[in-house]
């Protein structure tokens, strides 16, 4: 079949569609529609939150975002939930077309534009973005729409152009950078071609520089003001993860990018460098992703737009060579072709059975009913949004840990509670931070805090006069704190 940009963009749009779709419907078949992951469940919680208050959250520890407000925007019409999983699809979607448009106004072949969007498709990192509610979906998108209208002549798209881009700022330091550099590489390369003599062209791109520094001027004022959204008093508290396992989703990242993703946007990078002039912005951008990256890992989402375009063309010139063995040829064109297939279907099935899963909803569910709204339920950290959003019940720590006042104190004290085999040193923090129920799992029993049956709390719970048994189902265990007379 003859490729044209009609069929081209819908194969890949119906491609998308079905990837995206996949994680959902396993959920829905499996798991009672249940959200995937933790993330969703703190986005839904400030959500309903300011949707009940009619106001932004007052609490000191919360971490201001405008996803925030866009899914509570969302929630009047529709369930927050629901809106949880739409927005990012939507949007997914929407980024994709976007792109497309992009790669036909830097004169990308079509061939090479369908084979860089259907890798972008497959790439962990994207699905991730299309599929878990996050704080990245929107300031993407807002990105992308913004280079592609930049390159527009038209007054009122220029507009929108600039709104988009100064729409994508509030969202992260990250997204204020990026969008500068943006603007730099598209003054920079303007400039480059006013040099080139053209006197029916000149003026035109007189116009698009004089564009471009307005841009910048406006961008960096509005960056200066957003600028105290972006320093939130942190202590770094929490283990660190190492560089591969935060960044390529072959070795557990839940954000990263596929070992042949990454092997194949080599392959294109050192095919496109011997054009660099003409790929001067794409190369721009990634420096300044590749230099972000080290900083904050969730900027992986922007590097699997530019990583696909490496290994899309790279995919396209390796077809397209002359290999004096064609089954060679053959049999290397099956082999990354299959890589990107078995990572993408290894992160779909990691994504799609995370938990929460039934018996963990339950179990909060159960306990929402149980206890009152102003008891504190203790727990890991990393199962704070879970008690926060279903059980709705406070917490002692969650994820969002290392922006409290007293993060340090809250951290080692739990950590005392974990371990501790003494009653009377565990009695005096349960006090300390009220706590009228521990809520514990099989994977806190089985390494994530505890590695032997009986270390500290959990040898602990023998004491009857102290703790209670209240549930007990798959695993989940949830202990009362008993009241002293």
């Amino acid at each position: 079949m003859k490729l044209t940009e009609k069929n081209t963009l819908a194969c890949v749009i119906l491609a998308a569609v079905i990837v995206l779709l996949i994680p959902h419907l396993i959920r829905f078949l499996f798991y009672n529609n249940i959200m995937i992951g933790d993330e969703p469940y703190y986005h839904a919680t400030i959500a309903k939150q300011i949707i009940e208050q009619k106001s932004l959250i007052q609490n000191q520890n919360y971490i201001f975002n405008p996803y925030h407000l866009v899914l509570a925007s969302a929630g009047y019409f529709i369930v927050v939930d629901l809106a949880s999983k739409l927005i990012p699809f939507l949007l997914g979607l929407f980024s994709v077309l976007i792109f497309y448009l992009i790669l036909k106004e830097f004169k990308m072949s079509i061939e090479e534009r369908l084979f860089v969007l259907l890798i972008l498709i497959v790439s962990p990192a994207f699905i991730y973005l299309s599929v878990i509610s996050n704080t990245h979906s929107i300031p993407v998108f807002l990105t992308l729409l913004g280079i592609y209208l930049l390159f527009k002549k038209n007054i009122f798209l220029t507009i929108i152009s600039l709104l988009a881009f100064a729409a994508a700022i509030p969202f992260g330091m990250f997204n204020a950078l990026l969008v500068i550099t943006i603007i730099l590489a598209y003054l920079v390369e303007e400039k480059q071609k006013e040099k080139i003599p053209s006197k029916s062209k000149k003026p035109s791109f007189s116009f698009k520089s004089k564009k471009a520094a307005v841009f910048l001027f406006i961008l960096f004022i509005i960056s200066a003001l957003c600028f105290p959204l972006y320093f939130q008093q942190k202590t770094k508290i929490l283990p660190a993860e190492n560089m591969l396992q935060s960044s390529m989703s072959d070795f557990g990242a839940l954000i990263g990018i596929s070992v042949f993703n990454i092997l194949l946007a080599i392959m294109g990078f050192v095919l496109m460098w011997r054009k660099k002039k003409e790929h001067s912005f794409i190369f721009l951008l990634l420096l300044i992703i590749i230099i972000s990256s080290f900083y904050a890992k969730n900027v992986i989402v922007y590097t699997a737009f530019v990583f696909s375009v490496f290994a899309g063309y790279a995919f396209v010139k390796i077809r397209d060579m002359d290999w004096e063995i064609k089954i060679i040829k053959n049999l290397t064109i099956l082999l990354i072709t299959c890589g990107l297939i078995f990572s993408t279907v290894s992160y779909l099935n990691r994504i799609s059975n995370m938990q929460p899963d039934k018996e963990v909803i339950k179990s909060l569910d159960w306990l929402k009913h149980y206890s009152e709204p102003d008891e504190i339920v203790f727990s890991h950290y990393s199962k704070g949004f879970w008690i926060n959003s279903v059980a709705e019940r406070p917490v002692v720590t969650d994820k969002m840990l290392e922006y409290y006042s007293d993060a340090e104190e809250r951290f080692n004290d739990s950590l005392e509670i974990f371990y501790s085999r003494n009653l009377k040193n565990t009695k005096s923090f349960l006090t300390k931070y009220n706590i009228s129920y521990i809520w514990i799992d099989n994977e806190m029993k089985q390494g994530l805090v505890w590695e032997k049956k009986q270390q500290g709390l959990l040898f602990l719970f023998r004491n009857n006069e102290t703790f209670k048994n209240i549930y007990n189902n798959q695993g989940i265990e949830i202990w009362e704190i008993k009241k002293e007379v």
